[in-house]
């Protein structure tokens, strides 16, 4: 949420992954897409086979990735079909930088994203 709050009014294209996030983006001059699905309560993310269809037809420069936790093993997230929009949402883009903060390095949720292999660059607090 940091980073969108940052962001947010340059002259960007975003694709937000979650309610808060984009709304928090859209200001100025930044254009925010969203790629639909199902909202997930609580956490307002986008999810399910409609996110995933809309993601395939993206070509981005740079995916930033959260997480609920990451390990030597790689990033994982506590719902499936969370992590499944994330997945695709690194096949569709050039460069994936995770952005976590340090406590949930060491952590496991029961979702694999994808191996610390297949990053860019990790920035923890």
């Amino acid at each position: 949420m940091a980073l969108a709050r940052l962001l947010a009014g340059r002259p960007i294209r975003a694709v937000a992954l979650d309610l808060p996030v984009a709304q928090a983006l859209a200001q100025g001059r930044t254009e925010v897409l969203l790629p639909g699905g199902s909202v997930r309560n609580g956490f307002f993310s986008l999810v399910g086979s409609w996110a995933e269809e809309l993601l395939a037809r993206v070509r981005a420069d740079l995916f930033f990735l959260g997480a609920d936790a990451f390990d030597l093993e790689g990033v994982t997230n506590h719902t499936f079909e969370e992590a499944a929009v994330k997945r695709k949402a690194m096949e569709v883009s050039r460069k994936t930088v995770l952005l976590t903060d340090g406590s949930k390095w060491g952590k496991r949720a029961p979702a694999f994203v994808a191996p610390l292999g297949a990053l860019d660059l990790v920035i923890t607090t």
